[in-house]
């Protein structure tokens, strides 16, 4: 069985950030091996792994609050961890992305900006690492990711409803 690890996994063993996203990512591992077994509930599925082929199969057949509420809880349930990483740690990682590596070589209020909006556009690990190390508040981080997250699911289920 192949399990893919992120690549800071690797980097910094031992870091107490890393162990609940650890344990989400053999979750999520876990639930991608069972895919099959679990296709009849792609709830379930999409609980364990939310990847986007699950996450439409989900979609077309639940509840759009239920589906929002509680996929939207699984794909933010990390996100804090990714933040406090990359303030606390951030420089260290920043030259193993190009992107990370050009962001910054910007002046302080250029780089803000730039993380808000790879936020806004979707608040993924590399990006919420970027907004703690360019020093963006918890706060500001934490509503741009509810209402990213909250839009990218119901463009999903919006998508679903739309190809019936």
């Amino acid at each position: 069985m192949l399990v893919r690890i992120h690549p800071l996994i690797s980097t910094i063993v031992g870091e107490r950030a890393l162990r609940p996203i650890s344990a989400i990512s053999i979750i999520s591992g876990i639930g991608t091996v069972l895919s099959p077994a679990l296709f009849k509930a792609p709830l379930v599925l999409s609980l364990l792994s939310p990847r986007l082929p699950f996450l439409l199969l989900a979609a077309g057949g639940t509840n759009p609050i239920l589906f929002v509420t509680l996929i939207g809880i699984r794909l933010s349930i990390t996100d804090w961890h990714w933040f406090d990483l990359g303030r606390r740690r951030g420089r260290e990682f920043a030259m193993k992305s190009r992107i990370s590596r050009k962001i910054l070589m910007w002046n302080p209020r250029a780089q803000k900006v730039g993380v808000v909006a790879l936020l806004a556009i979707r608040p993924i690990s590399r990006h919420l690492l970027l907004s703690g190390m360019v020093g963006l508040k918890s706060r500001t981080v934490a509503i741009i990711d509810i209402i990213s997250t909250v839009v990218f699911l119901v463009a999903i289920i919006m998508t679903v409803k739309g190809l019936r």
